[in-house]
């Protein structure tokens, strides 16, 4: 509930007018971050007070937050600010879109390097989509999904035995657009179908991570691919960075609650052919910066060609 006013509000019941609206939220579970947008044209007062409050759900049916698991939060949490006043420097977000992601694309490749050109690149991109210079696309094997399309796991595909086909790992390709267009986007990962609706390809599932898809274009938090980056606790470290100690609980949570299977990507030997070779990476795993691309990749729309 979000009014002009600190006064508690207890209940969903208590948030009268003048409360706002949100639209539905959008969920980043790489960074743990829950995105509310007020509707098309909605403002908020200038210069005013503002309490959001956000609820801690009693069961599940009633509203407010909880974990995958059902878990709710420790009790309910007030956060009070005061917006800008009138012409101030509050502006519209621009929302996440394959045409702004594809500006900011051929924005850096059109500077060939040129770093005081690439600067007027940044407000075309909301970061950290521009990550590396807009390489993204040129470089989709090699780059988004680099670590996880070595030959012998997501690879196109490598012989096995007397088996003349080319073997992915999961049937799963991540080495080419085409390969991410044919196996992963939109398609049910294997790894969540569970329980008697496996074979629907279910948007909002009762338990989480039951027919979820591999990406689901611009619902990063509905993109099973993600989580199973997001379990691998050395894909969270950032340079210089100390790994939170209570992430291994979490996550241990999240792989043992709704993931089957390896976290993301794998050490070396559990390919199908039990070989995997060694990524670019030599630790064999993402960065928190890549990961984060990644999942800005797919909240634009999992755009696998910018070059229309």
């Amino acid at each position: 509930c979000l009014r002009p006013s600190t006064e508690p509000v207890a209940g969903l019941q208590d948030c009268v007018e003048p409360s706002q609206v949100f639209t539905e939220p959008e969920y980043r579970p790489a960074g743990r971050q829950v995105i509310y947008r007020l509707p098309a044209g909605a403002r908020l007062y200038a210069d005013t007070l503002y309490r959001l409050t956000v609820y801690r759900t009693l069961d599940g049916d009633s509203p407010g937050f909880f974990a995958f698991d059902g878990a709710p939060l420790a009790r309910t949490y007030t956060f009070d600010f005061r917006t800008h006043p009138l012409g101030g420097i509050a502006m519209d977000e621009p929302l996440p879109s394959p045409e702004r992601y594809c500006a900011a694309t051929r924005c850096f490749d059109d500077c060939g390097g040129d770093e005081s050109c690439e600067q007027s690149c940044q407000p075309l991109c909301i970061e950290p989509t521009c990550y590396r210079k807009g390489a993204v696309h040129r470089q989709m094997g090699r780059f988004l999904f680099g670590p996880c399309a070595s030959a012998g796991c997501h690879g196109s595909g490598v012989s096995f035995g007397n088996n003349s086909d080319m073997l992915t790992s999961a049937s799963l390709d991540l080495s080419s657009s085409l390969g991410v267009a044919q196996t992963a986007i939109g398609q049910t990962a294997h790894g969540s179908q569970q329980g008697e609706a496996s074979v629907q390809d279910d948007q909002s599932p009762e338990r989480f991570g039951r027919a979820m898809p591999l990406i689901d274009p611009h619902n990063p938090g509905n993109s099973y691919l993600l989580y199973k980056l997001i379990i691998h606790q050395l894909n969270h470290r950032r340079p210089a960075e100390v790994i939170d100690p209570g992430l291994a609980t979490a996550l241990a949570r999240l792989h043992g609650g709704a993931l089957v299977g390896l976290a993301m990507p794998a050490e070396t030997g559990h390919g199908p052919t039990g070989l995997v070779e060694p990524s670019e990476d030599p630790e064999g795993t993402l960065s928190r910066s890549h990961m984060d691309v990644i999942q800005a990749w797919i909240a634009h729309g999992a755009v696998l060609s910018c070059d229309q």
